[in-house]
């Protein structure tokens, strides 16, 4: 925003909010100053801004944060938990340059990344937890850890499916997954039987028929002895 002659007035915002105060819509401020030449002369920042030595703002004390849960009302900002990094974040007006016309974009060069939300979880066979968000970016986010012990039949059933360390099955020991005799995970399985179906169903309708035929022997012998004895 011009307001003086070479001196013009700079608004930032992100996303719609002041980046230091996520639940405020007023902007961060501060003044450039241009020479005769059109080359950034001065800059001074506002609250919240620190002039560099190089011709650059610095964004610092900044609070990430994420939309709050709402019913009625405008839209809430909470931080998020994460720290700001400690170096902040630099803008650079180095090559900017001022002229004597009409204002116009002549290029455009994206080199980050818009906000993003949580929009997947997936598990691989590292057990490393990756997060997917709705800005394209991935991160790693945990790592599942596998325990094994020294005689796991000794492990003190708790439930159907839990099992606490004893005296018998001795300590754990923790690993992430395929190390040594540990094995993988597999993500979005369901355990299963480690069978062939179709190799069962086959194994037993061969022994319903041998039990068939052997039910048809007996049978057969019994009619031959009862035929025997009534003839004696």
């Amino acid at each position: 925003m011009k307001d003086g002659t070479n001196s013009w007035r700079i608004h930032a915002l992100i996303d719609g909010r002041n980046p230091q105060m996520p639940d405020s819509t007023d902007p961060l401020t501060a003044n450039i100053v241009f020479d005769s030449g059109g080359w950034v002369q001065s800059l001074t920042g506002g609250p919240g801004f620190a002039s560099t030595h190089s011709n650059g703002l610095q964004l610092t004390g900044w609070t990430p944060a994420m939309p709050a849960e709402r019913v009625t009302g405008p839209e809430k900002w909470v931080p998020n938990g994460a720290a700001g990094s400690a170096k902040g974040i630099t803008i650079d007006f180095n090559n900017l340059l001022q002229h004597n016309a009409a204002s116009s974009r002549s290029s455009t060069h994206v080199d980050g990344h818009a906000a993003g939300q949580l929009s997947s979880l997936s598990v691989g066979r590292d057990g490393i937890l990756r997060a997917g968000f709705t800005n394209g970016m991935n991160k790693n986010i945990g790592q599942v850890i596998l325990a094994s012990f020294a005689n796991p039949q000794g492990l003190q059933a708790r439930s159907d499916t839990r099992w606490t360390e004893s005296a018998d099955s001795g300590v754990a020991d923790y690993d992430v997954p395929g190390v040594g005799t540990l094995g993988s995970l597999i993500g979005d399985g369901l355990e299963g039987a480690n069978v062939v179906l179709a190799d069962e169903l086959i194994a037993l309708i061969q022994a319903q028929t041998a039990y068939q035929a052997n039910s048809k022997a007996i049978s057969t012998e019994a009619t031959v002895m009862q035929t025997l004895i009534q003839s004696t």
